[in-house]
């Protein structure tokens, strides 16, 4: 199985942050990506938080379209997400650091779908949340380049 994350996740240019997928079973996934100077909500120095409900988004729909495409299903497209509650232990993650990001579905019925995400780097918790998600079943194809210029 292709474990590529360009073809997990619809995301292409600066909105995409996970870089590799470490880790995929039917109800967990672990990826890993390095905070950039074009990731949403860069000050010059560091990321606030607040990206990190994206980076847990994605992780989630990578572990989820590996599902699908395992099951014989198309990857589907992206997903409108919502954070239900969130606990960050920092405000800001600096340029460079390597976060290692892992999801866990807690539900799902048919495209809504709840997962708890944890953001570590090292072995420091940047942050724990539960986010919901509708997932578009229309494949998206994108035609900019997979990850943003710096």
């Amino acid at each position: 199985m292709d474990l590529a994350v360009e073809a997990l996740i619809p995301h292409r240019g600066r909105m995409a942050l996970i870089e590799e997928v470490l880790a995929v079973d039917e109800d967990s996934c672990t990826t890993v990506a390095t905070v950039r100077k074009s990731w949403p909500l860069f000050d010059g120095e560091a990321v606030d938080t607040l990206a990190l409900v994206e980076l847990v988004a994605q992780t989630a729909c990578a572990g989820g379209a590996w599902k699908r495409c395992r099951e014989g299903k198309a990857g589907g497209g992206g997903w409108l997400v919502g954070l239900r509650n969130g606990a960050f232990f920092e405000d800001k993650v600096a340029l460079h650091t390597p976060l290692i990001t892992s999801t866990n579905n807690l539900y799902c019925r048919e495209n809504y779908h709840v997962f708890e995400g944890t953001v570590r780097a090292g072995s420091t918790t940047i942050c724990r949340m539960t986010i919901q998600a509708v997932r578009n079943d229309q494949a998206v194809m994108g035609t900019e380049a997979f990850h943003g210029k710096e």
